[in-house]
């Protein structure tokens, strides 16, 4: 028999057909006027539309991205990454690499990441102007060689300007520290954007997370929504492979800011986990949020417990207070090592458990129990069975 008290811890990208020209062009100059001099910098540039352009739309839907480099006379070879980056400018997808190795010298190339049909990135827009609404996007030049002959082809705006932009991206938490680069030569690059004008079934405006003491919990808050049905917990170890923890309901549809809450219990100790929300609409859209970075800490290894009482007549009585959910093994030994009873229960919530077993037919003398979890949790002892 087993009585158990226990407390419940509570814990897009829309398919659109392509764009037939540029929504935004900055392509006309060739230009190289910027070294790309340090490897783990990020060059930003923004994109301004206009509202005629966007109409009541506040996200696009990305199908294209083309930047211009320039390799010089001693360059051998270079990997260009371009990024996506969210209006708060510490978010980062990364659209696409690709590796060049001209043998010819000052030779502008046109880097080409989408087939401007497929969507590859949605971001809301920044209203910057009441005339126009912005979008940012980033380019990376690794593996430059020791004379730093690979170039974004910029074009020059004056020393005042403070247009350019570039910092270091932070794999840790995704963050970035930005620096207005200062110099004659800097302005925006050669950039040319696909995409269309959507709007988004969420607009979500905080996504955050942190480690408290056994689990990790996820905060986000929504300004609106339109026909949103759920939002899936993504997790991943690496960044890169994502799998679905957990599923949270939406409202539906509303005008009013909305806060949600998610808490992640099956976690290890002293790991870097990634967390985004893919939100699912009514109508087959999705949208995916900003990624988070997050590190646990120690996690309890020893479980608290105690029997109540020792000797033991006609039965045994644990109690158990487990700090997060677990599948729990219960195991009773005597003194040869025999098992004389064990049980599992699968998927405990976190909190108190009393167990009570039937010891009447066991013989008089000394036993041992090991409880023991999933999450690598223990607790041992032993106790006197002595009959009246």
């Amino acid at each position: 028999m087993k009585k158990i008290i226990y407390t419940f811890l509570v814990g897009l990208m829309p398919m659109l057909a392509a764009a037939q020209t540029p929504i935004y062009d900055n392509s006309s100059q060739t230009g190289s006027r910027q070294s790309q001099v340090n490897p783990n910098a990020i060059y930003f540039d923004d994109a301004a539309i206009s509202n005629a352009t966007l109409g009541t739309s506040t996200s696009l839907s990305v199908t294209q991205v083309s930047v211009g480099i320039r390799r010089l006379a001693g360059a051998s070879s270079v990997d260009v990454n371009v990024y996506g980056i969210a209006s708060s400018l510490n978010n980062y997808v990364r659209l696409g690499s690709q590796s060049f190795g001209l043998n010819s010298s000052n030779i502008t190339q046109v880097v080409t990441f989408g087939d401007g049909v497929t969507p590859i990135w949605t971001t809301p827009l920044i209203v910057d102007t009441p005339r126009f609404k912005t979008a940012y996007f980033g380019v990376r030049l690794s593996n430059p060689d020791a004379n730093n002959g690979w170039r974004i082809c910029a074009y020059p705006s004056g020393a005042n300007t403070t247009r350019w932009t570039y910092g270091r991206m932070d794999t840790t938490n995704f963050s970035v520290s930005i620096v207005n680069y200062v110099g004659n030569t800097q302005g925006s690059f050669y950039l040319q954007i696909f995409a269309n004008p959507v709007v988004l079934p969420v607009e979500m405006t905080t996504f955050v997370g942190k480690f408290d003491k056994q689990n990790v919990v996820l905060n986000w808050e929504t300004a609106t929504e339109l026909n949103n049905n759920a939002y899936d917990i993504q997790r991943s170890d690496n960044g890169d492979n994502w799998r679905v923890v957990g599923t949270v309901k939406g409202v539906g549809t509303t005008n009013t800011p909305t806060k949600y809450t998610y808490t992640d219990a099956s976690i290890q100790a002293n790991q870097l986990y990634y967390y985004r929300l893919t939100d699912h609409a009514s109508d087959g859209k999705t949208v995916q949020s900003k990624i988070i970075g997050i590190q646990t800490g120690d996690i309890t290894k020893v479980i608290r417990h105690y029997l109540k009482g020792n000797p033991v007549s006609n039965q045994l009585v644990i109690d158990c207070q487990l700090p997060v959910e677990s599948s729990v093994n219960v195991v009773i030994t005597d003194v040869s090592g025999k098992a004389v009873f064990a049980e599992t229960h699968n998927q405990l919530s976190a909190g108190e458990f009393l167990f009570e077993y039937d010891a009447a037919n066991w013989a008089n003398g000394i036993y041992f129990y090991n409880i023991s979890t999933n999450r690598g949790m223990s607790a041992s002892g032993k106790f006197l069975k002595k009959g009246q």
